[in-house]
């Protein structure tokens, strides 16, 4: 049977490339996938505690941030 491509063109092709490389590439692929799709599926279960100490001071149970407005005033009314 006659070749359609000889040898060394063969060899340089896409389907080469992938036919050497595919294996590898592929673990790595579902690899990074599944850390993915893990670390989506953990984020229900992560806990983040944060209380509240008085007007205008979020404080989180490691560090004390201080949240203040530049402009003082009273709301009077909230509408929807």
């Amino acid at each position: 049977m006659r070749q359609l491509f000889p040898p060394d063109i063969i060899e340089y092709t896409a389907e080469s490339h992938f036919a050497r490389h595919g294996k590898s590439t592929q673990i790595i692929y579902v690899t990074v996938l599944l850390a993915l799709v893990a670390g989506i599926a953990v984020t229900p279960f992560v806990k983040v505690d944060v209380t509240t100490q008085s007007r205008g001071i979020v404080k989180s149970s490691i560090e004390n941030n201080q949240l203040q407005a530049a402009v003082f005033d009273v709301i009077e009314t909230i509408g929807l």
